[in-house]
């Protein structure tokens, strides 16, 4: 036997080449049904679990800044000092993107309505104690849509 007719060991003879190889089974319908029914009860959670963060996300604003002393118009910051925004600032940092965007909102509902088209202006133009109770009135307007 030449060396060209001595078999190779796994050379593949002997195994028919219509063996076919099996894809991976896709999941079941019924593991979908369970998967898209847990994403819609987690959206509805994640809802109720957002206002419940945008109601401490001002709660804590309102905290950096329930101290006069640590209270500041005409800039965001400035020796430890923060305005209504720049107290929303830092008490976001913390939570996601549509908690804050909620919470701010809320707030600048609240400025509105006193006649201000910015938190900024808000704050720049009414007492600390007037900021503060627009805090507590965001505050209650969150609540009231959690009900």
């Amino acid at each position: 036997m030449s060396v060209r007719e001595r078999r190779m060991p796994f050379d593949a003879v002997g195994f028919s080449s219509e063996a076919k190889v099996q894809n991976p089974p896709a999941p079941s319908s019924r593991l979908r049904a369970l998967w898209q029914a847990f994403q819609r009860g987690v959206r509805r959670a994640s809802d109720r679990g957002d206002l419940v963060a945008s109601i401490a996300m001002l709660e804590e604003a309102r905290t950096l800044i329930e101290d006069e002393d640590r209270w500041i118009q005409g800039r965001y910051l400035k020796n430890g000092r923060r305005c209504a925004m720049g107290a929303l600032q830092e008490a976001g940092r913390h939570y996601r993107r549509g908690v804050r965007r909620d919470a701010v909102t809320e707030l600048l509902k609240v400025a509105r309505i006193r006649g201000h088209h910015s938190i900024e202006s808000m704050n720049d133009n009414i007492s600390h104690r007037e900021v503060v109770v627009a805090f507590d009135t965001a505050i209650a307007g969150i609540v009231a849509r959690r009900a």
